[in-house]
C-alpha cells in the first residue's frame, strides 16, 4: 500500500478541497493507495480513495487557546495564503477567535518567504515589531515553521526578543519559544529541539538538567521510540514529546509524494531505485 499526497501547481492551491492534478496517475497505481492531506472532489478520479487529513482548524484553536491560557490577549496571526494548509490556518484562526470571544487587532499580517521576497518580508517583520512595541500584542502564531525561524531572527535584529517580549508559536509545528505574560514571567533556560535522530542527544544526561529548569526540550524523536514506561520525559512540565511530525511542510510533502510515486514506478518496472535506503545509513539519516 502507498500513502500519497498529490502534487499541486501554484494555480491549483486556491482551495483545500481542489482536485489533485495527478489524480488519474494515482488511481492507476498497481497497489492500494490512501490520500493524505487532500480532499477529493465528488465524482473525481480520487473520490473512491480512503483519505486522512489533518484538522488544521482545530490545531489553530489549540494554539490560540494555549496562548490565551497563559494570560495573553488575542495572538496576532502571521500567515501565508499560498497553500491549502495556509488557507485552513487562516480560516481556523477566525473561527478560534470567534469561539473564544476574542478580537484581533491589528489584522492578519501576510507572510512571505524571506529569500524570495526580501522587501515584503522586511515589511512583515517591521509590522510585527510595531504591534509588539505598541504594547498591543504579546503573542503571535506564525505559519509556517520556516518563516517563523526567519521572523524570530529578524525581530532580534529589530530589538524584539523572543520569548521575553513576544510568545510565538509556529504552525505547522511546535513553539520555538513560549513565555508567560510579563508580570508572571518565570526565568527560563536553553531549549533543545530535536527533529533529527534521537541518538544525537544524550537522553541519559537530560533529566537532571530538565528538572533543574536550566533546559527545556521539544523532542520529535527519542533514542528509544517510545521512551520506556517510567521515563521522566513523560512527566516533566518543560518537555514536549511529539510523534515524528516535524517533516510535514507543504512543499516538502509535495516532493516526497512525487519521489514516492517515481520510486514505486521504478520498482514496478524492474528499474533500480533512484534513492535507495541502505541499512548502514539508517542510524544517521532522517
Amino acid at each position: 500500500m502507498i500513502s500519497t499526497c498529490p502534487h499541486r501547481t501554484k494555480s491549483s492551491s486556491s482551495s483545500p478541497d481542489d482536485t489533485a492534478e495527478h489524480g488519474d496517475r494515482i488511481t492507476e497505481l498497481p497497489v492500494p493507495a490512501v490520500l493524505l492531506e487532500r480532499r477529493a472532489t465528488g465524482g473525481s478520479a480520487l473520490d473512491g480513495l480512503d483519505r486522512v487529513c489533518s484538522d488544521h482548524r482545530h490545531g489553530v484553536l489549540l494554539a490560540v487557546r494555549h496562548l490565551v491560557g497563559l494570560g495573553h490577549g488575542a495572538p496576532l496571526l502571521v500567515a501565508r495564503a499560498d497553500s491549502p494548509t495556509a488557507l485552513a490556518v487562516r480560516s481556523g484562526y477566525a473561527e478560534a477567535l470567534g469561539a473564544l470571544g476574542l478580537r484581533a487587532s491589528p489584522p492578519v499580517i501576510d507572510s512571505v518567504p524571506a529569500e524570495l521576497h526580501p522587501e515584503r518580508f522586511e515589511d512583515e517583520a517591521r509590522a510585527l515589531r510595531t504591534a509588539v512595541v505598541s504594547g498591543g500584542v504579546t503573542a503571535a502564531l506564525v505559519h509556517n515553521d520556516v518563516d517563523a525561524i526567519k521572523v524570530v531572527q529578524r525581530l532580534s535584529g529589530l530589538g524584539v526578543r523572543v520569548p521575553d517580549e513576544l510568545a510565538l508559536i509556529a504552525y505547522p509545528g511546535y513553539p520555538p519559544a513560549d513565555r508567560r505574560p510579563p508580570a508572571d514571567r518565570d526565568a527560563g533556560g536553553a531549549a533543545l529541539i530535536n527533529t533529527a535522530r534521537g541518538s544525537l542527544a544524550d537522553e541519559g544526561a537530560m533529566p537532571p538538567e530538565l528538572a533543574s529548569g536550566r533546559l527545556n526540550a521539544v523532542l520529535d524523536v527519542t533514542d528509544l521510540e517510545l521512551p520506556p514506561p517510567g521515563s521522566p520525559l513523560y512527566d516533566l512540565p518543560n518537555v514536549l514529546l511529539t510523534p515524528r511530525v516535524a517533516g510535514s511542510l507543504g512543499g516538502e510533502l509535495h516532493r516526497m509524494a512525487d519521489q514516492s510515486l517515481d520510486e514505486l514506478e521504478r520498482c514496478a518496472t524492474g528499474r533500480p531505485f533512484a534513492d535507495p535506503v541502505r541499512p548502514w545509513e539508517l542510524d544517521h539519516s532522517a
